[in-house]
């Protein structure tokens, strides 16, 4: 009775893996941020293991066996990419935290050291495992050794509870509170996901039975309908809306052929180059003049152009009246979009203002951009 169940939970459960998995790749095609390539990357170590057990379980129940040195090649395979997901899921963190303004200390010594671990289990786990028979029928369970679980909990633990307390960090400085809170919940999603995937390669050296498998696999059904709902009815790109949250620096409004600045603001303390220019003329001039420059060196002559400019990401927007630039630290479609719905905005409700420019900045009500700029991009 429990093999049934068994079988038909995987099957429902494999059908809704196999959806999730599609809407996820179509969106990561229309948006292949680097955040993003790193979530799918930690989703597909996670997935695999489930795709892995699901084929080896239906194969006990209904065939009667498995091919061992196949099962043991998959299992230290799923190993592997479980370590390496959570060093992609700790590398997501570190961008944020440095987009935010918070950089980790001593970050790459931790992505290194981590690195060595996930290097280190691997190799371990090649030839130091244990093989669990459970308590019905012919199914064994393959299962970390226990010095490599002693290792893992010394070495993992801390960095699970820093994820924790991290991300409930990161919620708290987000102004957009429905952000914040769904910024919160998917990461106590992948946090219980990740402590799934934990538990599975260590569960069986303590409770050697076919109910726990059950219970595993159940956990496993409901963490994919969470996730299939995300990403079907939920926020699909909220990691790529963090980011952008945080990778903001600078926006400026400036006349086409004058170079007179209408708008500018900062996005965090010290982004702005009015630190070195302080007159707003000679401001907006300057980066006119860089901006001519520009599109005469490299070509640049379409609605939007992306410039990279060390860690600085630059993106020019080309409108009617006034162009655009947004200083970034990651650009996005996000972004892009959200600089384009400005200065629509900015052009339709000034459009007389800007085809008659007298140059009386007078005309321009800062606060009214100001209410924009919250509007347009910090909430979400």
């Amino acid at each position: 009775m429990l093999e049934i169940a068994l079988s038909i939970l995987i099957v429902i459960t494999t059908i809704i893996a196999f959806f999730a998995a599609i809407k996820f790749i179509r969106y990561l095609l229309k948006s292949n941020n680097y955040i993003n390539r790193l979530l799918f990357f930690a989703f597909f170590g996670f997935f695999f293991g489930f795709a892995y057990e699901f084929l080896r379980i239906i194969s006990f129940i209904f065939l009667g066996d498995v091919n061992s040195t196949v099962d043991q090649f998959f299992f230290s395979f799923k190993i592997m990419l479980i370590f390496a997901a959570i060093s992609a899921l700790l590398e997501i963190l570190f961008i944020i935290d440095r987009q935010g303004g918070a950089p980790v200390k001593h970050e790459s010594a931790l992505r290194y050291f981590y690195l060595g671990m996930l290097v280190f289990i691997t190799v371990f786990n090649i030839y130091f495992y244990e093989k669990i028979p459970l308590d019905s029928g012919n199914i064994y369970m393959f299962q970390v050794h226990p010095i490599t679980l002693l290792i893992s909990l010394f070495t993992y633990t801390p960095m699970f509870l820093f994820v924790v307390l991290r991300t409930i960090k990161i919620s708290r400085k987000i102004d957009d509170q429905k952000l914040g809170k769904l910024n919160l919940i998917f990461g106590t999603l992948i946090c219980v996901l990740t402590f799934e995937r934990c538990v599975n390669i260590t569960l069986f050296l303590v409770f050697p039975s076919l109910i726990f498998l059950l219970f595993d696999v159940l956990t496993i059904f409901i963490i994919l309908v969470l996730v299939s709902y995300y990403l079907f009815f939920g926020k699909i790109d909220l990691l790529e809306s963090v980011s952008t949250y945080f990778c903001l620096k600078t926006l400026y409004i400036i006349k086409k052929e004058t170079g007179h600045m209408f708008y500018e603001h900062e996005f965090r303390a010290g982004a702005s180059s009015s630190a070195l220019l302080t007159d707003r003329f000679l401001l907006g001039g300057f980066l006119y003049a860089i901006t001519q420059g520009l599109e005469l060196g490299l070509g640049l002559s379409g609605n939007v152009d992306i410039i990279q400019a060390g860690k600085t990401t630059i993106l020019l927007r080309h409108g009617k009246f006034v162009f655009g630039l947004l200083f970034t630290l990651e650009y996005t479609q996000t972004l892009e979009e959200r600089v384009r719905k400005y200065m629509e905005r900015f052009e339709k409700t000034y459009a007389s203002v800007l085809e008659n420019w007298t140059g009386d900045l007078s005309q321009i009500k800062m606060e009214q951009l100001n209410a924009w700029t919250l509007e347009i991009f910090k909430k979400f």
